[in-house]
């Protein structure tokens, strides 16, 4: 009976000092981050109102940069090029293909078309698909 009650004295035991050391190592982690973070803050002068202005204009659209592109039919299909450069970007079928295949080329822009430059092929009557000016 003492060796049972000695068994369970030392599984308490382990199981305090066991969740007491992953506490502490828990917590000296997290002030490691934190600290790491306001140092760096302070290299870079860098105060709260400052995080609070770049996460807004993070969300903003207008930090967005635009790309113009063309829209022409050829043969019945859809090409699509920057306005800019006359680089090709991609082409369809219809406007349906020609939407999927420019969302498939993941660019972190808006593309904006204009009447002149073929938004009339690609806009919806319910509204514009692709941002026009």
């Amino acid at each position: 009976m003492t060796e049972f009650l000695i068994f369970l004295g030392g599984l308490a035991t382990g199981g305090i000092v066991g969740w007491w050391l992953c506490w502490r190592r828990q917590q000296t982690t997290i002030n490691g981050l934190l600290f790491s973070t306001v140092v760096l803050m302070q290299e870079l002068n860098i105060d709260r109102a400052d995080l609070d202005r770049l996460l807004e204009n993070a969300t903003d659209q207008d930090s967005v940069p635009e790309i113009k592109i063309k829209i022409e039919q050829h043969s019945g299909k859809l090409y699509a090029y920057r306005k800019d450069t006359g680089e090709f970007l991609a082409q369809g079928v219809d406007k349906e293909e020609l939407i999927a295949e420019l969302t498939r080329l993941n660019l972190s822009v808006r593309l904006v078309t204009t009447a002149e430059d073929g938004s009339g092929l690609i806009e919806d009557p319910m509204g514009p698909t692709i941002g026009t000016d």
